[in-house]
């Protein structure tokens, strides 16, 4: 098995060189519960949520015969890569071989720091799935511009107006405009 993160397309990329004691993945659904009047409460299954991934191990000084691999990076080099992507705001690509994990996430944290003078740096780093979004063109509506609401044709009647004049009365506008006497 190896553990692989990757940023921009394998642009960068490290393979982790120590193996975390455990990896879960955690996923839920976004259900809402819904009171009926006299009815009690309903249950809304909604879609998936993001998933979540603890990954929590070391860089180890020098290379131990537990490592995946025999050219490991120096802890602090693993340390600022990883930090620089998840200051650039831009997800990453965690792919555990012989799982079925190949997911782009964005970093969620990433906390680490030595023990006890070992040069060998712990870490916990905190992933949260990242969907991609495509947004469609949807013909017939014209955006304003500066409101971000889009033009809706004036479905209302015009409202009519009448001048009064001398002699006019109520009912005898009413008759006019609406054709019944009664409805001034």
């Amino acid at each position: 098995m190896e553990i692989w993160l990757s940023y921009n397309n394998y642009e960068q990329s490290l393979q982790l060189p120590v193996h975390p004691p455990e990896i879960r993945v955690a996923t839920a659904n976004l259900n809402r519960v819904i009171p009926i009047t006299q009815a009690g409460e309903i249950l809304a299954i909604g879609r998936s949520a993001l998933a979540a991934l603890e990954l929590a191990s070391h860089f180890p000084a020098e290379w131990r015969p537990y490592c995946a691999y025999n050219d490991i990076p120096r802890p602090y080099d693993a340390v600022a890569l990883i930090d620089s992507w998840r200051r650039s705001g831009r997800p990453i690509r965690l792919i555990i071989t012989e799982t079925p994990i190949n997911m782009a996430a964005a970093i969620e944290s990433f906390s680490w720091g030595e023990r006890a003078g070992s040069r060998d740096v712990e870490y916990t780093l905190t992933l949260k799935e990242f969907r991609f979004v495509t947004v469609k063109k949807v013909e017939g509506f014209v955006v304003q511009a500066g409101g971000g609401g889009t033009i809706r044709p004036d479905t209302q009647s015009q409202a009519k107006s009448h001048t009064v004049k001398t002699g006019d009365s109520l009912s005898a506008i009413s008759k006019r405009v609406y054709g019944d006497s009664s409805k001034w």
